[in-house]
């Protein structure tokens, strides 16, 4: 099991990983992993998988179930850089303020499935663009 974590703020990831955090015990780990996309930071006792956009920004931080429990990691992100953080579990992960407009922009996606406005039909795999920045609202 997995959970997504998210900057409110653009974090740029060349900062990310230049040992500023060090000074909060926090470094980046290295494994057969790690790629210019992908990288890791560790408290030394937890883990926490770092996706980065094409623009070096921080898209996404990944907390796995057996690498521990990466909130030293997140604080440090957070005090560092001066923003907040969001779990998926959270509205301001998805670009909403509160769980308000969240619940509504849900509900006004269904409208649309149910009034058919929205494909629901698979894409072949072979039709698929990788580079389509599409992401789902929800």
């Amino acid at each position: 099991m997995s959970l997504s974590f998210r900057p409110i703020e653009k974090v740029d990831a060349a900062e990310l990983f230049d040992g500023r955090l060090e000074k909060f015990g926090v470094r980046e780990h290295f494994n057969r992993e790690t790629s210019k996309e992908q990288k890791w930071l560790t408290d030394g006792h937890s883990y926490l998988k770092v996706y980065i956009d094409d623009d070096g920004t921080v898209q996404d931080f990944i907390r796995w179930m057996s690498n521990g429990d990466p909130t030293n990691i997140l604080i440090a992100i957070e005090d560092c850089f001066d923003t907040a953080i969001a779990s998926e579990l959270e509205p301001q992960y998805y670009g909403f303020d509160t769980e308000e407009e969240w619940h509504a922009a849900e509900m006004a996606f269904r409208e649309q499935l149910r009034q058919g406005l929205v494909n629901t039909e698979p894409v072949p795999h072979d039709t698929v663009d990788p580079d389509d920045d599409w992401v789902p609202p929800f």
